[in-house]
């Protein structure tokens, strides 16, 4: 079964099934919609709920840190510095929460 697509022409989620007919998920706006779609969809396949999302492993100041260090070595000095001087402030809030995304490792990050 493939994975839920949004039609903004009817404001609703679908996915297609086995036979290619489009199945409504949710109506509504798309964002507000999304995680009812989601659930919806996880039933159909014969799950309780959607896969839990992956953590690399890496805060956040991790993976600042290892992105400025990869900048370093593939842009300029003064792009370093720029990126440097924002990404550093951004990383001193929000630091230490961890980095999920479904499917994201971390070599995807540092590509």
């Amino acid at each position: 079964m493939r994975k839920p697509f949004y039609k903004a022409s009817h404001k609703a989620w679908y996915v297609k099934d086995a036979n290619g007919t489009d199945v409504k998920l949710a109506k509504g706006d798309k964002k507000s919609t999304e995680s009812e779609a989601m659930i919806a969809w996880a039933a159909m396949r014969g799950t309780a709920e959607p896969a839990a999302p992956q953590v690399t492993g890496l805060t956040l100041a991790e993976l600042v840190k290892e992105w400025l260090s990869w900048v370093g070595k593939h842009k300029s000095k003064a792009t370093l510095q720029s990126y440097r001087k924002y990404a550093n402030k951004w990383a001193g809030f929000t630091g230490h929460a961890r980095v999920e995304h479904p499917g994201l490792s971390r070599h995807a990050i540092l590509r």
